[in-house]
C-alpha cells in the first residue's frame, strides 16, 4: 500500500495554495471514481460449495475496500444473473439448483444470496470489482505503480473546479479530467483484457447461516 502523501509531489506543485488534506481526499475520490469505471480492481473470493438449504454465503473482501460491482457469479461452472431486490423469491419457494443472486456488503463482508435456496453442493465462482472506502489513508501498490497518471488528472480536476480558491482553474481542471477520462478508458480495456489489480492476501471466509 502507498500513503496518501506519495502521491502529493504530482499534485501540489501545480496548486500549491492547497491544503495536503484537501489534495488527499480529492485523491481518494478520485481513485474510487477511477476504480468504480474501470473495474480495474478485482478481487475473487476462493471457490466454495452451496449447502443444501442454505441460500446465503458470507464473503471477507480486503479492508481498506469497498464493494463495487459483481463481475461475474457462477454456480457449477454456469453463469447466473443478478435480481433486484424485489423481484427476489419467497422463502418458500422450492429447492433447486440457483439460477440468480442478490449481493449487499456489511462492513468488511459481502453476502451473496442465491435464488433458488440450493438442493444439492454446487461450486460457487465469482469475481468482483472493488474500490477504496471514502476514508482511506492509502491505495493499493497498483494504482500508485500502473495508474497514478490517471488517478493525479482525476484529483488535479477535481481540485482546479473548486470555484472562489487561489488554485481555481477552469481551464486546467478541463485538461485534467479529459486526461483522467482517458487513463479510465486505457484502465477499463485492460481490465477486460486481463491485466487487473489483483487483492490476493484475504481468503475467503464463507459464514453459513
Amino acid at each position: 500500500m502507498k500513503a496518501l502523501e506519495d502521491f502529493l509531489p504530482r499534485i501540489l506543485p501545480y496548486t500549491t495554495a492547497c491544503p495536503a488534506p484537501l489534495a488527499e481526499q480529492a485523491l481518494v475520490d478520485s481513485a474510487i471514481y477511477f476504480c468504480e469505471k474501470s473495474t480495474i480492481w478485482r478481487f475473487t473470493p476462493d471457490p466454495v460449495d452451496t449447502v443444501d438449504g442454505q441460500a446465503a454465503y458470507d464473503f471477507d473482501i480486503p479492508s481498506g475496500s469497498d464493494f463495487s460491482r459483481v463481475i461475474y457469479v457462477e454456480i457449477d461452472g454456469t453463469k447466473i444473473y443478478p435480481i433486484p431486490r424485489e423481484k427476489l423469491p419467497t422463502t418458500s419457494a422450492p429447492k433447486s439448483k440457483p439460477s440468480s443472486y442478490f449481493v449487499t456488503q456489511n462492513e468488511d463482508e459481502l453476502t451473496l444470496d442465491l435464488y433458488s435456496t440450493p438442493d444439492a453442493a454446487y461450486p460457487i465462482g465469482m469475481s468482483i470489482a472493488l474500490r477504496p472506502t471514502r476514508d482511506a489513508t492509502s491505495l493499493t501498490d497498483e494504482l500508485y505503480i500502473y495508474w497514478m497518471d490517471g488517478i493525479v488528472h482525476g484529483a488535479l480536476s477535481r481540485i482546479m473546479s473548486m470555484t472562489g480558491q487561489a488554485f481555481s482553474d477552469p481551464a486546467a481542471a478541463m485538461y485534467h479530467n479529459k486526461q483522467a477520462s482517458a487513463e479510465c478508458h486505457k484502465a477499463r480495456s485492460e481490465s477486460n483484457l486481463g491485466r487487473i489489480v489483483g487483492s490476493l492476501d484475504v481468503k475467503t471466509r464463507p459464514f453459513v447461516r
